[in-house]
């Protein structure tokens, strides 16, 4: 709690909000940030610029609005008589007379009530009571959290399928009142083909994650059929803090199950996590409840207790008398209400560690009710499909409360699960809706990224091919094939969104963004691997320029992720959502383009040029973007290509060396533009293409790779494209 105040702090006066007429107050708000920044910097004007941060910051003029609230819950003053200079600040700023100094001034008189937040742990046992009250609430009236993510089916969550294998955990008949781990029995179960109801847990490996897998020798111990008469004697690996959290947490919730993939899958049976891996999709969202372990402790577990760091911040004002002005004491100020909830929520829960992993992703999306651990005086927030996380308290965090810029725009934030509303009722929405889902997941952290790129997806690829099924007429089919639906011709027109280092995946083809990876150093030294974000631009029509006459599987050798073009997977396997699908050629038919891909553009005003000639909105991936010509007219541009093959992404190579083709893929008509190509309407044709090189592959001729992608303009490429005849090519 820091007390240094600057001059106007120091003079601050409360009994100021009681005088007569207009209800704000303010302070110049350059005035603040110089307070605020200073070497000795001002406490009360810095805790007001950090929550500014949520609202309008104004211009150098502004004043920053102070509003009293006489109590809890009151509504602003009326905003209508706000003066238009004024910034009114959406944080809440609790006042508090502390109960130690209950005899100050501030306290006697009345004009300073509340008291500092005083929650000293994240987790109380209290807290069960309105975690089952929350769950019944939701049960009762949330009919979209009874049913599995592409609506196509509902359950009874008190009465599910159960995975394959659950750990049952009990308490042993020599428990003891406390949070004792010795007093509970806990065994893998075959579970397959029973009901009932589980907890899951969603969590990040680490050694003690290691040290407590099942595997094939230590199966029979973990569940009871080694034979030994007593767990001394047993192969029975140790329980880690967070699984033993979870355990104690699902029993004194009346829950007898829970699993944790890394018991309930062997981890040294390949054929065992491949079938399991796929079936998560059905785990998770049956699940009674999803623990995620959003935040723990230095040991790993769940609870801890909270340090000074973790509470609002507080600060120290000078109190006055309401009839002399006389100083009297000081009082102290809290950061709170529902904006600065909102922001703990996002600090603890939207940017933790556990959701910038790519299997978490799923497990978040499927997940029909969470319970987040956070690090900070909010404990836990509860969320469902159909409501906002809440506390226990009922204290709600809005998305909308959080600092604008925290996510990268266009792109959903799956921390606020009522938010990613995925329009499942028709196929276009469907498609479109798959789009969104690998936007937000592309770009996920993966500790092995080709094993794992694709089959972290799974379960909601699955839950989007079963909605496709059943709203696709029956003419039009959708194979799902290396994260993308073969027939889908768009699909094909992803872009790189960021700029890095670029690693291909091996056995996934060039034409699927799932291709390609990326990774850095994080601080401890430590690579990190994750996919590359991934965007698609928005239009609004568009005319299909190709059509996928046919889709080849070609099996990938395991581990080493080598396609085998000699061998086929026909008809489609079981698994064909995971790695049995990782690799396909697509068959195309289409009109290819010779192109020149030379260097990037030289300033902003030239791609931001290009981008309206070629309607290209979103503001995303133009620092990547070349400059294209035809092959047959060098000097003249025609549209941009932003290149994403790994051996093509020096800013020195400026050309792309050897045979380059555009390959059309759709086209759009743009507005607005026409007249400056010297047209007879304002109107003129952009070109939605892939650059494409051609590329060995035994046993099949005309065949190519992606380069990347790009757009096309102009009056000469609409005559060549007129003058081309369509071509049949694989594209691998």
């Amino acid at each position: 709690m820091g007390d240094e105040l600057c001059s106007r702090c120091q003079n601050f006066n409360i009994q100021a909000f009681e005088r007569g007429g207009y209800a704000y107050r303010g302070y110049p708000l350059a005035a603040v940030i110089r307070s605020a920044t200073a070497e000795e910097s001002c406490s009360f004007c810095s805790m007001l610029l950090e929550h500014l941060k949520i609202a309008d910051r104004g211009n150098k003029t502004s004043f920053l609005s102070i509003a009293i609230r006489k109590e809890s819950g009151e509504a602003d003053p009326d905003l209508e008589q706000r003066h238009p200079q004024y910034t009114l600040i959406l944080q809440q700023i609790q006042a508090s007379a502390d109960s130690k100094f209950n005899q100050s001034p501030a306290f006697t008189s009345q004009d300073i009530t509340g008291s500092l937040s005083s929650v000293t742990h994240n987790w109380s046992w209290s807290y069960l009571d309105h975690i089952q009250n929350w769950h019944k609430k939701c049960r009762e009236n949330h009919p979209e959290c009874s049913k599995t993510l592409s609506r196509c089916e509902t359950f009874d969550v008190e009465n599910a399928p159960l995975p394959n294998r659950c750990v049952e955990v009990s308490f042993a008949e020599s428990q003891s009142s406390n949070h004792d781990p010795v007093a509970l029995n806990v065994f893998l179960r075959e579970t397959r083909g029973q009901t009932g109801k589980y907890i899951i847990l969603s969590h990040r490996w680490d050694e003690s994650t290691e040290r407590a897998r099942t595997l094939l020798d230590n199966y029979a111990c973990r569940t009871e059929q080694c034979g030994h008469s007593s767990r001394d004697k047993c192969n029975f690996p140790p329980l880690s803090p967070l699984f033993l959290d979870a355990v104690h947490i699902a029993l004194r919730l009346g829950v007898r199950y829970i699993w944790i993939d890394s018991i309930c899958i062997i981890q040294d049976d390949s054929a065992d996590w491949d079938y399991e891996a796929v079936r998560m999709a059905d785990y998770y969202q049956r699940a009674w409840l999803t623990i995620a372990a959003t935040a723990v402790n230095p040991s790993g577990g769940l609870f801890r207790a909270l340090q000074a760091q973790d509470l609002p911040r507080v600060t120290r004002l000078p109190y006055r008398d309401g009839e002399t002005g006389a100083l009297g004491g000081h009082f102290y100020v809290q950061a709170a209400g529902n904006t600065a909830l909102a922001m703990e929520y996002w600090k603890n829960v939207g940017t933790s560690a556990l959701l910038s992993r790519g299997w978490v992703y799923q497990e978040w999306m499927l997940s029909r009710r969470l319970l987040a651990f956070s690090g900070s005086s909010a404990g836990i927030f509860m969320q469902c499909q159909e409501a906002l996380p809440q506390t226990v308290r009922g204290d709600v965090a809005k998305q909308e409360w959080v600092e604008a810029g925290e996510t990268p725009k266009g792109l959903v934030d799956k921390a606020f699960k009522v938010s990613i509303k995925f329009g499942l009722e028709s196929v276009a929405k469907i498609l479109h809706s798959w789009e969104t889902a690998v936007e937000a997941y592309s770009s996920l952290q993966l500790t092995f990224v080709e094993q794992d790129r694709l089959v972290a997806l799974a379960g909601v690829a699955k839950e989007f091919g079963t909605a496709l099924q059943i709203k696709s007429s029956g003419n039009q089919s959708y194979r799902y094939a290396a994260g993308l639906w073969t027939g889908y011709t768009r699909g094909l027109l992803w872009e790189q969104a960021e700029s890095g280092v670029r690693v291909r995946v091996k056995g996934i083809p060039t034409w699927s963004w799932a291709s390609m990876s990326t990774n850095h150093t994080n601080d401890e030294g430590r690579t990190i691997n994750s996919g590359v974000r991934v965007r698609w631009a928005r239009y609004w029509k568009s005319n299909e320029l190709c059509l996928v006459k046919s889709v080849k599987m070609v099996r990938v050798t395991p581990r080493e992720w080598e396609p085998q073009f000699d061998t086929t997977i026909d008809p489609l396997p079981d698994n064909m959502y995971g790695n049995d699908s990782r690799f396909a050629l697509l068959q195309l038919r289409g009109r290819l383009q010779p192109v020149i891909i030379d260097g990037h553009f030289a300033s902003t005003d030239e791609t931001d040029a290009a981008a309206l000639l070629t309607d290209h909105k979103p503001d995303f991936g133009k620092d990547m973007w070349r400059r294209v010509a035809l092959a047959d007219a060098p000097e003249e541009l025609v549209g941009w290509a932003s290149i994403d093959h790994p051996e093509h992404q020096s800013r020195e190579n400026n050309r792309v060396d050897g045979s380059v083709y555009a390959f059309f893929v759709a086209s759009t008509s743009k507005s607005d533009t026409g007249y400056g190509f010297g047209n007879w309407s304002n109107h003129h044709t952009v070109y939605q293409v892939i650059f494409l090189s051609g590329v060995a592959v035994p046993g099949h001729d005309n065949c190519y790779e992606r380069l990347g992608v790009g757009r096309l303009f102009g009056n000469n490429v609409e005559s060549a494209f007129e003058k081309l005849k369509e071509d049949i090519i694989w594209l691998a």
